[in-house]
């Protein structure tokens, strides 16, 4: 609750009180500007300002540990070493996705009488649908409830997984460079984007951090089609099992957790290797593995 504010070449801040639009003005003798939690300090007629920085500490055991992290939908994260983290997600997800999507249906209708009602000219019977019917501090309190509900599950699976697994480097896809599959189905869609955007991702980097844990994105390009054993395209069925015609059958999540681990030290495929160009390397792999097998 500050801000900055610039007056012929001096800077001040402005500090929120408990008095509405009654602010505390310092002047400030640097240039430096802040854009986190800070802390004032009052000594007589100075003040001092400290600020948060973020540091990586150093890693708290000396198990030098590679794993791979699968982020799935069913099951919050599967790694390499064959553990699961976070198989309730689902159960939270899906109940309040659908929750607000047919909240949001029913508001839908109200906005769209809303708007007829502007364009006939009845302003008052428009006004009166918008405060009893289309009011957001109710579905506000929900939604964040909710919200703070995933959160704490989350970071207590993390938490879980640091400690259980011990790892000295952990690989995970950058999904940045993929598009949501479009055939995927809308339900599905849904939930995933109650993901509260990259929550999942922020916190695992952060926690990595204070644990003194090497974070690394690979390719996430056919992870799940590819067998962590051979480097060969299988097929996957079902979202549980995988398919390698040569090697066998695997659990899905488990098999492109591993075959993220492997992209750690893969040469022909790096992080920014474009999807077909992977997809050419596998088939490569596969036609030369079954020219071998002849």
């Amino acid at each position: 609750m500050y801000e900055y504010i610039k007056e012929n070449g001096i800077v001040y801040i402005e500090i929120s009180t408990h008095i509405k639009h009654n602010r505390i003005r310092l002047r400030v003798s640097d240039q430096n500007t802040y854009r986190k939690n800070i802390r004032v300090s009052m000594n007589q007629d100075t003040f001092t300002l400290a600020h948060t920085i973020e540091t990586k500490e150093k890693q708290i055991w000396t198990e030098k540990k590679k794993i791979g992290l699968d982020k799935g939908y069913r099951t919050m994260l599967v790694s390499s070493s064959g553990n699961d983290y976070g198989e309730g997600l689902n159960s939270f997800l899906s109940e309040e996705t659908e929750r607000l999507n047919d909240i949001n249906k029913k508001r839908n209708k109200y906005y769209a009488m809303v708007q007829t009602l502007k364009e006939q000219g009845d302003l008052g019977k428009a006004e009166r649908i918008q405060l009893n019917n289309l009011g957001k501090q109710k579905y506000q309190k929900k939604k964040r409830r909710h919200d703070a509900t995933v959160k704490n599950f989350i970071n207590c699976q993390l938490n879980t997984l640091i400690k259980t697994e011990k790892p000295s480097t952990i690989a995970v896809e950058n999904l940045a460079f993929v598009s949501q599959n479009d055939r995927m189905p809308k339900h599905v869609k849904r939930k995933l984007s109650r993901w509260i955007k990259g929550y999942v991702d922020k916190r695992l980097s952060f926690k990595c951090d204070i644990s003194g844990i090497k974070y690394e994105y690979v390719n996430p390009a056919y992870t799940s089609q590819e067998c962590h054993k051979c480097g060969q395209l299988g097929v996957r069925p079902t979202q549980e099992k995988f398919i390698c015609h040569t090697c066998g059958t695997f659990h899905a999540d488990k098999n492109a957790a591993k075959t993220i681990l492997n992209r750690l030290d893969e040469k022909e495929i790096n992080l920014y290797t474009p999807y077909k160009q992977v997809k050419e390397i596998l088939q490569k792999r596969e036609a030369k593995m079954m020219t071998t097998s002849m």
